[in-house]
């Protein structure tokens, strides 16, 4: 009947439900706290364990390649390489367009706690490596 398909899926939803909330990268969520009303219903905080965007690439056409943190420098260098369609041609795409395939970018945390990019090249060819040697 129609009443045990309902009871049926609601249970199936309740199951699927529980086991969503039991992921704390989920349950952590904003969007799922909001659609549950999950702050409404408990007087716990709750600390998200999504991480907080603090700087983008401006050109859509470029995905990490390599990063690498130096903690003691206070430092991260990300490469970049072109992740269009078109590159995945190879040869071909670099004699039709060889201009910028690649970039480097160098972020330096101030004294202020916030990170600034301080030097950033584009390259002819894709970067998918990348070495720091510190001075001792």
């Amino acid at each position: 009947t129609d009443l045990d398909a309902i009871r049926m899926r609601q249970a199936q939803l309740q199951k699927f439900l529980h086991q969503l909330v039991a992921r704390p990268d989920v349950r952590t969520h904003p969007i799922l706290r909001r659609f549950l009303q999950l702050d409404q219903h408990s007087s716990t905080g709750w600390v998200s364990l999504q991480p907080e965007t603090t700087r983008v690439h401006e050109d859509g056409r470029f995905a990490v390649s390599a990063f690498a943190a130096v903690p003691r420098s206070q430092m991260i260098m990300i490469a970049h390489e072109d992740s269009s369609h078109l590159s995945r041609l190879g040869r071909v795409w670099s004699v039709v367009e060889p201009d910028e395939l690649g970039a480097f970018h160098l972020w330096i945390q101030g004294p202020d706690a916030k990170w600034n990019r301080t030097h950033s090249e584009n390259y002819a060819i894709k970067c998918r490596a990348m070495c720091f040697e510190e001075r001792s």
